[in-house]
């Protein structure tokens, strides 16, 4: 139990650690989904199109 612990605080500290920042931007969203962006499939019916992303 212990080498289990230790393992999963190593792996929290590595992430913590060399965590950087992340930012995604898309001027296709304009901050919301749209039914463009739906998936189509499973009974959904939509475009299913992916946003530009940058």
């Amino acid at each position: 139990m212990r080498i289990i612990s230790l393992l999963t605080s190593s792996a929290l500290f590595v992430t913590l650690s060399f965590g950087g920042e992340f930012t995604l931007h898309s001027n296709d969203l304009a901050g919301r989904l749209t039914m463009k962006q739906v998936f189509s499939g499973f009974g959904c019916s939509s475009e299913n199109i992916s946003p530009a992303q940058s």
